[in-house]
């Protein structure tokens, strides 16, 4: 659940190119198109707050490693910077997935501040072969995991982990990294497709497609400010990348008067073996709010939850 949130969030990196054409009767804004959509990449990327959600339909491949077949999948939640002790990300995810095997069925609301990671069940998790009521106990209570490794909760391109952080916010390098995104164009094959509300903002949508290419030369050029070559295991992460969002066609929204991106939608691009829609918005940009680590919380016990995991119920041995 965590790399699907990853992956859905690191791929608004990449957005840009042209309006002129209309559409639904609408006339598009005479503007040079590929630099108001890199604008409002970089502009995103420049936040210090904001809210996001992230919806997800869809079957997975028949040739895929995971068991699932339908999947469904929604995620609400905030990055905040603004406050240096309250800075990090909160997410409320529900997941359900049907299988041969039967349904699954996991709602879990999650905070990540420094290094410390708060997790809280908000229902009993329902998997084939699991004990009814083995994690009841849990549900409900906020559990703390010091020491997690949580960079991985920025963007997973390449270049974008401190994503929602202010541009004074973040070192010399990362800042010239986003001053150069505003030198090259990640959409191609955009069309003007009329105004929409988003969140209460007015916003321009457009079909477009990623330009796979413009993505790769900006990520060596980010990565050459550094003085470094890409590593071959970070060149693997940027052509699996990229393979993955090559065929996406589907919409993005530029709000007017922030110039601001604020949504990406359409077929499940950067999830190899799922088959359906994603659409993720972001809204509440720069606003005054931040990210607080839960008041009472219980220590997680790594040993005492793998132990639940390898019961005698789990191992289906009868109690003696």
């Amino acid at each position: 659940m965590k790399s699907l949130v990853r992956k859905s969030l690191g791929l608004l990196v990449g957005l840009s190119l042209t309006f002129t054409l209309t559409a639904c009767g609408e006339t598009a804004p005479e503007v040079d198109e590929g630099k108001l959509l890199q604008q409002g990449v970089y502009n995103l990327l420049n936040s210090g707050s904001m809210r996001f959600s992230v919806v997800v339909e869809g079957e997975v491949a028949e040739a895929a490693t995971t068991p699932f077949a339908d999947v469904s999948m929604t995620a609400n939640g905030a990055f905040s910077s603004l406050e240096e002790d309250e800075s990090g990300v909160e997410v409320n995810v529900v997941f359900v997935a049907d299988s041969d095997e039967g349904e699954y069925e996991v709602d879990v609301a999650v905070k990540v501040l420094e290094e410390k990671l708060y997790l809280k069940l908000l229902g009993s998790p329902i998997m084939p072969d699991l004990p009814a009521g083995l994690f009841d106990e849990m549900v409900g209570v906020w559990w703390m995991i010091d020491g997690p490794p949580t960079d991985g909760f920025g963007l997973s391109v390449p270049g974008f982990e401190d994503f929602a952080k202010g541009y004074d916010d973040v070192d010399e390098i990362a800042q010239a990294a986003r001053d150069l995104l505003l030198d090259y164009s990640f959409f191609k094959d955009i069309s003007f497709d009329g105004s929409e509300d988003v969140e209460g903002m007015d916003t321009y949508r457009y079909s477009v497609a990623f330009d796979t290419d413009q993505i790769s030369e900006f990520a060596y050029a980010k990565r050459a400010l550094s003085g470094a070559e890409m590593t071959p295991e970070e060149k693997t992460s940027l052509e699996e990348f990229l393979a993955s969002v090559s065929e996406f066609t589907g919409y993005v929204w530029v709000d007017k008067s922030s110039e601001t991106l604020v949504r990406v939608g359409g077929p499940s691009f950067g999830l190899a073996d799922l088959s359906g829609e994603i659409e993720v918005t972001f809204y509440d940009i720069d606003q005054p709010f931040s990210v607080k680590a839960p008041v009472d919380y219980e220590v997680f016990d790594l040993g005492v939850f793998l132990g639940a995991f390898v019961s005698p119920d789990m191992m289906g041995i009868p109690a003696e």
